[in-house]
């Protein structure tokens, strides 16, 4: 894990070639929650979106209201 966060845009063949399975999936999650990193650090990310459900509990919020 720690060398998937310290290889950023390096060619990783002969690092991962020497690892076992899970060793290997722990190295790619490590590397995609880099890259996801970068991209926000970067302001690369899609744009923040406001959830479902606060949406939804605005508007009961607000019936509520009304109807006091």
């Amino acid at each position: 894990m720690d060398s998937s966060q310290n290889c950023y845009n390096e060619d990783t063949t002969k690092l991962v070639e020497k690892l076992d399975e899970s060793e290997r999936i722990l190295f790619k999650e490590g590397q995609k929650a880099l890259n996801d990193f970068q991209s926000w650090e970067t302001r690369k990310t899609e744009k923040l979106k406001t959830s479902e459900m606060v949406k939804n509990h605005r508007k009961r919020k607000r019936v509520v209201l009304e109807e006091s």
